[in-house]
């Protein structure tokens, strides 16, 4: 989903950073997460020990050597550094991958962790840990054996990818802190493709050669156009989906999606770039994904109306509606029309089936707005099936992956079992709490949370150990 919450929450994590170098975030936090599964009212059904790499109960991932890395910025700032790469036998076991942050005192202390949890064992293992760090925007590599991410340092934003085994840590790209974001790697792993903001807070988008590390511009305006730009998703290996982002200086009402194809060269203009989807309402009430391998893209819109006593964000419900359509655009078909719900996210398992978040809210606003059937759902990609999988509480909202839109992102590898997110909106005491559960149906089971005022939890993707 494109959404105002992932801006709310990135700004979130960049300002706590600059206060942790002289205190943490809410004064002197509360511990960001608890080892206790079943904490939010879901059943724990595993157990929770945390082990150090090497020692996981069931492990089976076979090591393999590194050659040497640098986790030191290439110099000068802005230009790349090549990948090594040394693969990893895989064990057996579903693994989901996730990130937390920890903002531990008033001294400014804290640390970034990227860590798995085994469904099968319940033990958590810490990849790596970071100290000084915010991790986000973390993604899992198509082979199940990588994890690339950015930290965010005082003095920088970096691109960085570790073994899913935690080793070799290395820096792949450092610019200006704070200003790299929306970071996606390629499937066959040989690109990755970014965006940073110039002085003027527009984005621009970027592209790295990962066996080379050359950085090469891909759209670069001047600081006073309109409308920058932010990467989505990988539609194949050369082509990029993109999100139009207003300068801040000249808002614009609705973001729309486009295609950017990197065969043209760098610096292209963007009358290169290819509108997909022209949507009516804002952002954060409307999604899509494509399952990599089809010619088919899903899209939903839900509405959005600001009556009188509502907040900024409106009030946010249905109708919605989810479309399919051809993944370089044109005529769309209706897949599905829900009178009352607002389908805040789609995203697609394989061709036959989809999973949904639905997401009434009145954002805060005294006007009330039924919320019951708010969670995660499921349904087949012919419109049939709709099935229930999550419930969440009032003023709880649900989220699949923020960073990345691949399967592996939100579904285990075998596809049997999701990863969800659900966050606080309303509390005196908010956390986040990371959840997984069957495809199929069932109860979900908590596996780690983080207090907000405290640190964060993340959902990486899903590997096999």
């Amino acid at each position: 989903m494109f959404s105002t919450r992932f801006h709310r929450f990135f700004s979130l994590v960049a300002g706590c950073f600059l206060i942790l170098l002289v205190a943490a975030c809410g004064g002197s936090p509360a511990p960001a997460v608890s080892q206790t599964p079943g904490s939010s009212g879901s059943p724990a059904t595993v157990s929770t020990s945390t082990a150090t790499i090497g020692s996981t109960p069931g492990a089976q991932a076979t090591p393999v050597s590194m050659p040497p890395t640098q986790t030191s910025c290439p110099l000068p700032l802005t230009s790349g550094r090549a990948a090594v790469m040394s693969p990893l036998v895989l064990g057996s076991h579903p693994n989901v991958v996730y990130i937390f942050n920890q903002l531990t005192s008033t001294a400014g202390s804290g640390f970034a962790e990227l860590k798995r949890y085994d469904v099968v064992t319940g033990s958590k293992t810490v990849i790596v840990h970071l100290p000084g760090v915010i991790i986000t925007e973390a993604q899992v590599s198509n082979d199940g054996q990588w994890i690339l991410f950015n930290s965010l340092t005082p003095a920088d934003s970096e691109i960085q990818m570790v073994r899913m085994d935690g080793a070799g840590l290395q820096t792949l790209l450092c610019v200006l802190p704070t200003t790299l974001h929306s970071i996606l790697w390629s499937a066959d792993h040989s690109m990755i493709v970014y965006s940073a903001q110039s002085v003027s807070f527009l984005e621009n988008v970027y592209l790295m050669n990962m066996t080379t590390g050359v950085v090469q511009p891909e759209i670069v305006q001047n600081n006073t156009a309109s409308m920058g730009f932010e990467a989505r998703s990988w539609l194949d290996n050369t082509r990029v989906y993109l999100v139009g982002v207003p300068n801040p200086a000249t808002p614009l009402p609705v973001r729309s999606l486009y295609l950017l194809d990197t065969k043209l060269g760098p610096n292209q203009p963007i009358s290169n770039l290819h509108q997909v989807i022209s949507p009516t309402q804002p952002q954060y009430c409307w999604s899509y994904d494509n399952a990599y391998t089809t010619t088919k893209l899903v899209t939903s819109q839900c509405t959005v109306t600001f009556p009188a006593g509502s907040t900024k964000s409106g009030i946010q419900q249905g109708p919605s509606m989810i479309n399919t359509q051809p993944t370089t655009g044109g005529s769309s078909q209706n897949l599905y029309n829900i009178q009352n719900l607002a389908v805040a996210e789609v995203r697609l398992l394989g061709s036959i089936s989809l999973l949904l978040t639905v997401e009434n809210h009145n954002y805060g606003s005294a006007i009330s707005v039924n919320s019951s059937q708010n969670g995660l759902w499921k349904m087949n990609t012919d419109g049939t099936g709709l099935t229930r999988l999550t419930t969440v509480s009032e003023n709880q909202e649900s989220n699949l992956n923020r960073f990345s839109q691949y399967p592996w992102s939100n579904i285990s590898t075998n596809g049997t079992l999701y990863a969800v997110q659900v966050t606080d909106l309303v509390s005196k005491t908010p956390k986040t709490t990371l959840f997984f559960g069957p495809v199929s149906g069932g109860n979900p089971t908590s596996f780690a949370f983080a207090n907000t005022y405290a640190g964060t939890v993340e959902v990486a993707g899903w590997t096999t150990m």
